[in-house]
């Protein structure tokens, strides 16, 4: 009995040897585990385990729990198929749903039972083989998904199911770390798009950005913003992503229709996955664009209006409108995509509260203005309204010379002050209806100088002082008050002395009847190069024939 223990040799029994086998596999798989990416992870993985269980081919298809089907998330050993079939979808039955419902291996085996359980996978892949095996992918209990092996050569046993659990806990630490570098890029794409937008002063263009960054940063194919019509209460399109405005100017949705509706009534947002199950989508705007609405989300426009009152005022809000994300491109809209959203919601509409605030301001600025240069302009009966009409006629003629929007508004204002220095200068001189001597001439002719030394130490009136005081300069230089010429001339005074001279030219005066517009420009034609601007006389006469132009007794008539 001493010598017996010779014929037991000293080596792993077989239970120990596929335990040093697995853990070997096991190895390997963290090593893939570095790529970083789960596509490539699910791909070598599977490679792996069919080489470990020499199977000939294999798939790894993941659960979708809210659909209850396969997505095929992967194959090895399957040539020409990867690309047609990456994504696609299986009924959760036959021996995939078999497996996961009894969280064991299944295997068929051989052929003539193939037809017993309907396979994971038939028609696509048209695989007919003589054995195939599954076993599920578990994470935390929960089922995940299954890898089926066809024509595998070993025997399967309890560790597999070990092998499911690690790749799936592998897969999702994986999908985990790739959600969390999207979450991080997506924040640094919206801290760089915000820092954008507040480069940029025009309210249009801002929030155009705004809708456009949108359908980027949530992988959409389009981006819109309503906002309500105050008077009839509808949804009004006033932007949305690669349109141009034109393309959606009678775009509306009814009062209180539509999942826009809904949100701009609430002040909820919604995320839709299916329009077409959702009692609250209303067709009008696909059936007027021929866009085919499958998912929204849609949040909400908060207002806070400051409420001027008492000593301190009060902050209202509201609801002025809403934002939609239409047709995800890729998956579903997640807490992510909405948290985004929302964030670009609220940069729209603070640039809303922001231009409603500058509107008013500046209207208010507008109107003190006016009041106060018709006030002066009633110190003589024939020149009441004349600083309002120079000044539309001024901004006519800057935009047919394409002007930029600030030029245009500083125009607007020089304008509507231009003879806010007269208020220096007597009524006698002022309303003589006599032909003026040629000492009064001189103290009528300081006005420019005056109203420009009035308001000199007015801050924000400074840019717009040139005009004002250069609106009685002519190019050949033989203007007042300081005899400027060519190019020493703003463009902002030429465009004022030919407005202020047609002005005068064709409005009843004590000293002579209002001329016809023909005879007027006719007469600035005469001046033009010596007294006047050639291309202001050519922009006003462009304006006044496409009808942007009245003169006063036009407007009398009217």
């Amino acid at each position: 009995m001493v010598g017996s223990s010779s014929s037991f040799p000293d080596i792993p029994n077989q239970e120990q040897e596929e335990a040093l086998q697995m853990l070997h596999l096991l190895e390997q798989i963290d090593r893939i585990t570095t790529t970083g990416s789960p596509e490539i992870f699910i791909h070598q993985t599977l490679s792996l385990v069919i080489l470990f269980y020499r199977a000939q081919s294999g798939i790894l298809l993941l659960l979708d729990p809210e659909k209850e089907h396969l997505v095929l998330q992967g194959m090895a050993g399957i040539p020409g198929l990867s690309a047609a079939l990456d994504e696609m979808e299986f009924p959760l039955s036959g021996i995939a749903g078999l497996s996961l419902k009894r969280k064991q291996i299944v295997v068929i085996n051989p052929v003539h039972c193939w037809n017993e359980w309907k396979p994971a996978v038939d028609d696509p892949l048209s695989l007919k083989p003589e054995r195939t095996l599954v076993f599920p992918l578990f994470l935390r209990g929960e089922p995940v998904g299954v890898i089926q092996l066809f024509n595998h050569n070993l025997t399967p046993n309890s560790h597999l199911l070990l092998l499911g659990n690690r790749i799936a806990a592998e897969i999702e630490q994986m999908r985990q770390l790739q959600a969390s570098l999207r979450r991080s890029q997506r924040l640094r794409a919206l801290i760089s798009i915000i820092g954008k937008i507040s480069s940029v002063l025009d309210r249009d263009q801002i929030l155009r950005l705004i809708i456009n960054y949108g359908r980027e940063l949530l992988d959409v194919e389009s981006c819109s913003l309503f906002l309500t019509d105050p008077e009839s209460g509808d949804y009004i399109l006033k932007y949305a992503s690669g349109s141009s405005p034109h393309d959606f100017e009678e775009i509306r949705v009814p009062a209180g229709k539509g999942i826009i509706g809904h949100v701009i009534q609430t002040g909820q947002t919604v995320l839709s996955p299916d329009v077409f199950k959702d009692k609250r989508h209303y067709n009008g705007v696909d059936l007027q664009t021929g866009f085919i609405t499958r998912s929204i989300l849609a949040v909400p426009l908060h207002l806070h209006a400051l409420v001027l009152g008492g000593e301190r005022g009060s902050v209202e809000e509201g609801v002025i409108g809403g934002m939609e994300a239409v047709n995800k491109r890729s998956g579903e809209f997640d807490e992510d995509d909405l948290d985004i959203f929302l964030t670009l919601a609220n940069q729209a509409a603070t640039v809303l509260q922001v231009a409603r605030l500058y509107r008013e301001a500046n209207q208010l600025f507008i109107d003190t203005i006016t009041a106060l240069t018709e006030a002066i302009d009633a110190r003589d009966p024939y020149t009441i309204g004349h600083s309002r009409r120079v000044s539309e006629f001024a901004v006519e003629i800057a935009n047919e010379m394409n002007l930029s929007k600030e030029d245009i508004h500083q125009l607007r204002i020089a304008s509507l002050l231009h003879d806010v220095g007269k208020i220096g200068v007597p009524d006698s001189i002022l309303t003589k209806p006599e032909r003026l001597t040629e000492e009064e001439y001189l103290v009528m002719k300081q006005h420019a100088a005056i109203g420009e030394r009035i308001l000199n130490s007015v801050h924000i009136l400074q840019p717009m002082l040139a005009g004002l005081a250069e609106h009685h300069e002519r190019p050949d230089g033989k203007g007042y008050p300081r005899g400027l010429s060519g190019d020493q001339i703003s463009k902002s005074g030429l465009i004022l002395a030919v407005a202020d001279v047609f002005d005068a030219l064709t409005s009843d005066r004590h000293y002579q009847q209002a001329i016809p517009v023909d005879e007027a420009i006719a007469i600035l034609r005469e001046g033009a190069g010596t007294k006047y601007d050639s291309a202001a006389i050519s922009a006003l006469e462009r304006a006044y024939r496409a009808g942007k132009i009245k003169t006063e007794p036009e407007r009398r008539i009217g």
